[in-house]
């Protein structure tokens, strides 16, 4: 015998050493969440890129709808606050919060709504709200992106070859910012064009990349 009480030794018998899971078949596409580095700019990058396969969710609002807004385009514009504040204690929003006196958040209808035009809906959201879409039957696709990582431990080299990497580095640091610029500015007009595709013809966007274009060399050139 080892000496344990039978209770004990019965309680020991069913402790698992794991969790047993059953694969599932989804009918719809999963949200992505992008965590970590530069997440914004790889959200806007799979939109832009790819708009046939990544969608967004419309938030939902109480404040009244402006002139220039659409219903179910730029928001989902609540009725009452006292409706919204109590599906926000029934945890039916992923994330909420108030700005200048009205409520803003991300309902996980907008969510369903989005995955069920097979879409994946990419969200912008921490810990909590991966929890409440893992919930509500939503299992999300969780990336995380870190930073590259560079020595910073000095190497002995000639004076001659110090100066040859300095001007390399600086070089390279250049590029890497005109780079970066062009890029940036593409992907604002992209996301220029797709929001007002419905208002320009071929002839407005030529020349809103022409002016686009014209831009950012300019400002190269005066950071340069």
């Amino acid at each position: 015998m080892d000496g344990r009480s039978g209770s004990n030794a019965t309680h020991d018998k069913f402790v698992l050493s794991y969790i047993t899971v059953t694969p599932v078949q989804l009918s719809f596409a999963r949200p992505v969440v992008v965590l970590g580095h530069m997440k914004d700019r790889i959200a806007d990058e799979l939109l832009c890129e790819f708009p046939d396969r990544f969608g967004t969710a419309v938030p939902y609002t109480t404040r009244a709808c402006r002139s220039n807004e659409v219903e179910g385009r730029d928001y989902h514009f609540v009725v009452s606050r006292e409706i919204m504040v109590a599906d926000i204690a029934a945890q039916r929003y992923l994330e909420a919060g108030e700005y200048n006196g009205n409520l803003y958040g991300t309902h996980l209808e907008s969510v369903f709504e989005v995955a069920e035009l097979g879409l994946h809906c990419l969200l912008d959201v921490g810990g909590p709200a991966l929890r409440r879409l893992e919930a509500a039957g939503l299992p999300p696709i969780a990336i995380l992106v870190l930073p590259e990582t560079f020595s910073s431990q000095p190497t002995p080299t000639s004076s001659k070859s110090t100066e040859t990497c300095a001007s390399s580095a600086k070089s390279a640091e250049a590029k890497s910012t005109e780079m970066n610029a062009t890029h940036n500015a593409q992907i604002k007009l992209a996301r220029l064009i797709r929001h007002f595709s419905n208002y320009l013809t071929e002839e407005n966007i030529i020349a809103i990349q022409q002016y686009a274009d014209f831009v950012t060399q300019a400002v190269l050139a005066c950071s340069g």
